[in-house]
């Protein structure tokens, strides 16, 4: 599932109608689904041949993959950043959350590709795609930053923050942030800034730390 693209040793071109068929699929995905989403159907949205894609992905199975690993390592990219300019572990932790946000808020046709794939696709084994993503090793190093549970973990151990388990936290902070993506898809006049705001505070205030100590 998580196959690098090789893109260093393509040219410029070559990068540019890469990104415009992974940007065709998506925007196809979103107006007619996935089961309609045929290579000939996104080759003819971005004027080009089913041949062309071809070339680039042997087939919808790895068009899927390149989509979902392209999508993830954006986001790992914001998230990274946001965490970079944090000084404190609570301030990483709020960072986290508000970068998935954004993201959400700033990516609304990316968002409503993956969960369209996540309800309809199959792989050959017919495997969902949450499935394979979650059985995918080993996870490439870029989309590291994603790991909540980790961050939680590292967060906790560095800091004197409340106790509590980090993988518990984790589901509830991804559930609730995944609940802003499905309610995105279906009110695009939806802000999930704001929403995102309170769950940072909510989750700040599960995890601050007993008064008198510090939070690193």
């Amino acid at each position: 599932m998580w196959k690098q693209p090789d893109t260093e040793s393509m040219t410029f071109t070559e990068r540019g109608r890469r990104a415009q068929i992974l940007r065709g699929a998506i925007d196809t995905i979103v107006e007619l689904g996935w089961a309609q989403s045929s290579l000939a159907r996104i080759a003819e949205r971005i004027g080009a041949s089913k041949g062309t894609i071809l070339h680039y992905f042997p087939d919808k199975e790895a068009l899927v993959g390149a989509l979902a690993f392209d999508i993830h390592t954006r986001l790992a990219d914001a998230v990274t950043n946001a965490l970079a300019a944090e000084s404190t572990s609570i301030g990483r932790i709020r960072a986290y959350i508000r970068a998935n946000i954004d993201f959400l808020a700033d990516n609304p046709s990316d968002i409503a590709a993956v969960i369209e794939l996540g309800a309809t696709y199959r792989s050959r084994d017919r495997r969902r795609l949450k499935e394979l993503m979650a059985t995918a090793a080993p996870v490439p190093e870029e989309l590291a930053s994603l790991d909540l549970a980790a961050l939680l973990t590292r967060e906790q151990h560095a800091s004197k923050l409340s106790d509590f388990d980090p993988d518990t936290l984790a589901m509830v902070i991804r559930g609730a942030i995944d609940a802003a993506a499905e309610r995105l898809t279906r009110d695009p006049g939806f802000d999930p800034r704001p929403y995102g705001h309170e769950l940072a505070e909510t989750v700040e205030r599960r995890i601050q730390p007993s008064p008198g100590t510090s939070n690193g």
